[in-house]
């Protein structure tokens, strides 16, 4: 099939470029974290953008571009390039099918970011000579150590003999309580009651010791969202089903979609969701922006938000460290946020910075924006890095 007036291949390459980079950024800046993007870019590692935010790019660049989408185009991208090359891959034809599963949503933040500078590295603070440090160090390590078969014969008990979900979720509790206990964890649930009816529990997310705790704290089942990956481990996967969590896919803007209607399933069901909107953890102190999953679903499901605070993880098992400093870890429920009236950007965006202002006082740590806290792809060594375009925080604050 001809065409007349075809533009030029690499004129019709840099529109689309410009434009995608354009939209991009106009929409990390409505989200309150402003930054200038390149194509290398990975879309939520290093933007921080979930599957929401992904869908709505999407619209923006259907609407820019004059031209229809199709969600399977994009089915393998994770970086803006990926998403460049599917555009300009995609049939002159034209589709008619449905672009996403879910609904855009704009989103317009009411604040601007918090900036944050990087902290330096963490001293201790303890007196004595190397000799005294190394035998602390390692006593720790070895009473540590003493969690792990905790928690492995705990997962083999739900394997083998826990059937029924209450069953499972009484000796997953009191497996979380004894490894804690003996990795010199003092966990502790203070403030409110949970709601009697279902809701949508959020949390802080400081620390890898953040699910774990949440177990040991908790009397009645709550459906915690981790990575779907874990299903597929022998004895594991089948432990996490039976607890009745959510299986979540982090990579493609499909496979989140499909996450989310996982989650929106189960809170019909009237399970108690709980979910990290945050999405990753950092070393830096402070608390990350919010993606909007967790809020939308609130407002379709017609349910509220409960925040839980978690204090003191962050200190016990710091992000990049291996073994966890024995201390005090408070688990707190606060009042819960009445369910948004209707899933307006408006509405969710309102809500959205409300609970993140919430967390910040509550934990008493600082807001961080996306280039401030760096994600786990700026830890790896640097050779690591250059292999795989990785773009560091300090990379996109000196463009």
């Amino acid at each position: 099939m001809s065409h007349a007036a075809a533009p030029a291949v690499g004129a019709t390459d840099d529109r689309i470029a410009d434009c995608l980079i354009a939209e991009t950024e106009a929409l990390l800046a409505e989200l309150g974290m402003p930054q200038r993007v390149t194509l290398d870019d990975d879309v939520e590692g290093e933007l921080g953008l979930g599957s929401i935010e992904c869908a709505e790019l999407l619209v923006r660049l259907e609407r820019a571009l004059g031209m229809p989408l199709l969600e399977r185009l994009l089915g393998n991208a994770t970086r803006l390039l990926d998403i460049l090359t599917a555009i300009e891959g995609r049939s002159d034809a034209p589709i008619a099918l449905p672009l996403r599963r879910v609904s855009a949503v704009g989103i317009p933040s009411s604040s601007g970011p918090a900036w944050v500078p990087r902290e330096p590295p963490l001293t201790s603070g303890r007196s004595g000579g190397g000799f005294a440090r190394a035998v602390r160090a390692l006593r720790r390590r070895h009473v540590t150590l003493a969690a792990v078969p905790i928690l492995v014969l705990g997962s083999v008990i739900v394997w083998a003999f826990c059937r029924r979900r209450d069953a499972a979720v009484r000796v997953a509790r009191a497996t979380a309580r004894l490894a804690a206990s003996a990795a010199g964890l003092r966990p502790r649930l203070e403030g409110l009651a949970l709601p009697e009816r279902p809701a949508i529990l959020i949390s802080n997310h400081a620390s890898w010791l953040d699910a774990l705790i949440l177990i040991a704290v908790f009397d009645r089942p709550i459906a915690l969202t981790p990575k779907a990956a874990l299903f597929s481990v022998p004895i594991l996967g089948t432990v996490l089903r039976r607890l009745g969590y959510v299986p979540v896919e982090r990579g493609t803007a499909d496979l989140r979609i499909g996450s989310y209607q996982r989650m929106r399933d189960a809170a019909a069901r009237g399970d108690f969701i709980h979910v990290f909107p945050e999405g990753t953890i950092t070393p830096q102190t402070g608390i990350r922006p919010f993606r909007l999953g967790a809020f939308r679903l609130a407002a379709e499901c017609g349910v509220p938000i409960v925040p839980v605070a978690i204090g003191g993880s962050r200190a016990a098992l710091r992000d990049g460290e291996w073994w966890p400093s024995p201390g005090a870890i408070v688990v707190t429920i606060l009042e819960a946020i009445p369910t948004p009236r209707d899933d307006s950007p408006a509405q969710i965006s309102a809500v959205r910075d409300h609970a993140r202002a919430l967390f910040a006082r509550t934990v008493g740590e600082p807001l961080l924006s996306v280039t401030s806290a760096a994600p786990a792809a700026d830890r790896a060594p640097h050779r690591y890095r250059r292999a795989r375009g990785f773009r560091t925080a300090a990379a996109h604050q000196d463009r």
